[in-house]
C-alpha cells in the first residue's frame, strides 16, 4: 500500500503515520525514520493522541502532509474494512481537509500471513477521491463521508 501510494502522491513533504512495529524493523525503519515518517502504538491511546498533536503542529509549522491508514490493518481480501473514527481526529483538531484515497488490487500482490510475494503481473490502482472538508463535521462525521467517498472509488465493502 505505502510503495503504490507514495509513488502516486505529489511531491510535498509526504509523510505516513505507520504502526510502531515497522520502525523497528532493521532496514525498512531506517529508511522509514530517515523520511521522517511517524509511528503509532495503537496500543497506548494517550500516545497516540500525544502524535496527533505532534503531527497537527509539524501541519503547520514544516507544511507536513500526513497520510493516515485509518483501517489500521491491511485486508487480506481487498475489501474495505471499518474506518476507526479517532483516526480523523487529527484532521478535525487541525481543521485540514482530507482525500480519500482508494489502492485497489494491493491484496492480490502480497500474502498478508506470509508477508511474501504471491503474484506478479498484477495491477494496482490508485483512485483519488474528492476532497472532504473536515469544517463543522466530527471524526464520525468525516469518517462516514470518507467511506461512501471511498466506495465511490471503487472500494468493495467487506
Amino acid at each position: 500500500d505505502v510503495a503504490a501510494l507514495y509513488g502516486a502522491l505529489p511531491a510535498g513533504d509526504v509523510r505516513f503515520v505507520l504502526k510502531d512495529t515497522l520502525g523497528s524493523m532493521f532496514l525498512i525503519g531506517r529508511y522509514l525514520r530517515w523520511r521522517r515518517f511517524w509511528f503509532i502504538d495503537r496500543r497506548n491511546h494517550r500516545r497516540a493522541v500525544s502524535l496527533y498533536e505532534q503531527i497537527a503542529r509539524e501541519i503547520y509549522s514544516e507544511d507536513a502532509i500526513p497520510v493516515i491508514f485509518p483501517e489500521a490493518t491491511t485486508s487480506s481480501t481487498g475489501k474495505l474494512l471499518p474506518l476507526h473514527p479517532g483516526a480523523f481526529q487529527l484532521a478535525v483538531d487541525a481543521q485540514v481537509d482530507v482525500l480519500p484515497v482508494a489502492i485497489l488490487g494491493c491484496w492480490e500482490v502480497i500474502a498478508e500471513e506470509e508477508r511474501v510475494l504471491k503474484r506478479t503481473g498484477v495491477t494496482i490502482e490508485v483512485v483519488f477521491g474528492h476532497r472532504l472538508s473536515s469544517a463543522s463535521r466530527d471524526r464520525k462525521e468525516l469518517a462516514r463521508a470518507c467511506k461512501n467517498e471511498l466506495l465511490g472509488c471503487g472500494a468493495q465493502e467487506a
